[in-house]
């Protein structure tokens, strides 16, 4: 009987997120991603920071630091406006191994993590986005930061780092605001 109990609570939650009731599966996975994605940062980026503080790269760093700390209400509130938050153990797993691995290709890592911001950025441009303003809106954010952290990551894989602290210095000053105007699950008349 408990083996019975414990398969039923196993599979219920793989049948719910298997409903077909979701009109915008895609938009959800991709918004997951994302939320995943700046949990990594948030674990990753401070201990980046920490590293090369009071060197060039540190500026960078503590620039890339400042954005993500600033945007992380942001994320979350529109994460719980679908139901979703970032997932906690396998972010930390990404995490850690990205902190062994930016530790042991130093020279490598800036440049290598470059590339593959760069990838899920032409990623993040196809995600299609349901008809709600807010989830547009917001996901119009999502591709501009992208954007942004693709330009200072290919600075910083340059070693130029003042340059590129100031592209996410410019654009936690300037685009974020704007985007928190728009909060995640106020109504929207536009729907």
């Amino acid at each position: 009987m408990k083996f019975v109990v414990s398969m039923f609570f196993l599979v219920l939650p793989m049948m719910v997120d298997a409903a077909p009731s979701d009109p915008m599966p895609e938009y959800r996975e991709a918004l997951q991603h994302e939320l995943d994605n700046r949990a990594v940062a948030r674990h990753v980026v401070p201990v980046m920071a920490g590293m090369y503080k009071g060197r060039p790269a540190g500026e960078f760093w503590e620039a890339y630091q400042a954005l993500e700390n600033a945007q992380a209400p942001l994320y979350g509130e529109h994460g719980q406006c679908h139901g979703l938050m970032a997932s906690g153990f396998v972010p930390w797993i990404k995490a850690k191994t990205s902190i062994v691995f930016a530790w042991l290709m130093r020279g490598r890592f800036v440049s290598l993590l470059s590339g593959a911001t760069q990838r899920y950025l032409a990623e993040l441009e196809q995600v299609p986005v349901p008809g709600q303003e807010r989830d547009r809106a917001f996901w119009r954010y999502v591709v501009a930061q992208e954007r942004a952290q693709v330009q200072a990551l290919a600075l910083a894989a340059e070693d130029k780092h003042a340059e590129a602290a100031q592209i996410l210095k410019g654009f936690k000053d300037s685009v974020l605001p704007a985007a928190v105007e728009h909060r995640a699950c106020e109504e929207d008349s536009s729907s």
